[in-house]
């Protein structure tokens, strides 16, 4: 089975390829954002139900994974921002380079979509999926099927998978990601952990990727 689309879509084939005769191969290919820095490179087919995120779903890496940035070129601003807060949360928890690289060229890689439309846009994005992706496979690969829980990927996931679900359709995933990111670095601040400064300079990258920080719910 070949499933060509974003994240929701990858999920669901990766899920039906695993229950079909128990398991049948597939190839994941990705052409959303979020599909190449994070659904497309996991071993997790987790499938929302009933108002739940990922309720059901099981543990079945694809047979190959087709990373093709072109596909970026297709997509609305805001399915860019949403994927941009996957790879701030790499930036955020384990890649400083990675963060300064979002901080230095946040306007030039939403404007080129991270398809490297001009020279420094394409070394600075070639990085840049480099890092987020190569990032999330260490943090995944010694725990593929989540026997230790407490994951560092998981930044972001505190509270976001409540918000996303009840604010449907309003928010995509990214963006329920980067509310959860915002607050607990708010949080983080006012615990001593996190500088007012370095606070800022989250918070406003946020903002210049066109992301929520906030939301009623």
């Amino acid at each position: 089975i070949i499933g060509i689309g974003g994240g929701v879509l990858l999920d669901i084939v990766g899920l039906a390829s695993s229950l079909y005769r128990r398991s049948t191969p597939y190839v994941r290919v990705p052409t959303t954002l979020i599909g190449l820095v994070d659904a497309g490179v996991g071993a997790k087919t987790g499938v929302n139900f009933e108002y739940h995120k990922n309720r059901l779903g099981t543990y079945f890496p694809s047979s190959v994974a087709l990373l093709d940035p072109s596909f970026l070129a297709t997509l609305a601003d805001r399915h860019i921002s949403n994927g941009l807060a996957e790879i701030l949360k790499i930036g955020l928890i384990k890649d400083l380079r990675l963060f300064q690289l979002l901080e230095e060229y946040a306007e030039l890689l939403c404007a080129e979509r991270l398809t490297g439309q001009s020279q420094v846009g394409g070394i600075v994005a070639k990085e840049v999926f480099n890092r987020a992706i190569g990032g999330m496979l260490e943090e995944l690969q010694p725990n593929l099927w989540e026997k230790k829980l407490e994951r560092v990927v998981d930044y972001g996931h505190s509270f976001s998978p409540t918000l996303e679900m009840q604010a449907l359709p309003a928010l995509l995933h990214g963006e329920a990601v980067s509310i959860d990111m915002a607050l607990t670095t708010v949080v983080a601040e006012g615990r001593g952990m996190v500088s007012g400064r370095d606070c800022e300079r989250i918070l406003n990258l946020m903002q210049r990727f066109y992301l929520p920080v906030w939301h009623p719910l």
